[in-house]
C-alpha cells in the first residue's frame, strides 16, 4: 500500500506542476489576448484536472478518509508528509494564479463592455406623445411608437 500510495501522490505533485504550467501559459495568453491559445490551454486543464480527479478517487479508495499525517504516523513514513507538503504548496499556488487569471478576464471582460458601450449606445424611444420612454434597451436607431 505504502508503494501505490507513494506513486499516486508523486503523479498527483507531477500533474499539479503540468497544471501550474499551464496556468502560467493562460496568464500569458490572456495578457498578450491569443485566444487561439486560450483555448488550447483550456483543454489541456481540462484534461489535467481529469487526471487528477481520477488519481484522486484512486487515493481514497486505497486510504479511505485517513489524511496522510495518519497514514505517515502508522507507515512511519516521513516521506508522506512532504508529499502531502508538496501536494498543498503546489495547490495553493494553483489556486492563486487561478484567482488573477479570472480577474484578468474580469477586467478584460469590463473594458470590452464599455468599448461596446462607447461604440453602440443605447437608444431611447419615444411615445406616441414624444416623451422618451424610460428603460427602453433597444440599441442603433431611433424607435418610434405612433
Amino acid at each position: 500500500m505504502q508503494q501505490q500510495l507513494t506513486g499516486i501522490l508523486q503523479k498527483e505533485c507531477s500533474l499539479l506542476g503540468e497544471l501550474k504550467q499551464s496556468l502560467l501559459a493562460e496568464r500569458q495568453a490572456l495578457l498578450e489576448r491569443n485566444a487561439e491559445q486560450l483555448h488550447t490551454l483550456c483543454n489541456r486543464k481540462t484534461e489535467l484536472e481529469k487526471s487528477l480527479q481520477q488519481l484522486e478517487a484512486e487515493r481514497l479508495l486505497l486510504t479511505g478518509q485517513r489524511s496522510l499525517k495518519e497514514l505517515a504516523q502508522d507507515l512511519e513514513q516521513a516521506e508522506l508528509l512532504e508529499l502531502g507538503e508538496k501536494l498543498k504548496t503546489l495547490l495553493r499556488e494553483n489556486r492563486k494564479l487561478q484567482q488573477a487569471n479570472l480577474l484578468l478576464i474580469k477586467c478584460e471582460l469590463a473594458v470590452w463592455e464599455h468599448v461596446q458601450n462607447v461604440l453602440s449606445p443605447k437608444a431611447k424611444s419615444y411615445t406616441a406623445t414624444g416623451s422618451l420612454e424610460k428603460g427602453n434597451t433597444e440599441h442603433g436607431l431611433i424607435a418610434h411608437r405612433a
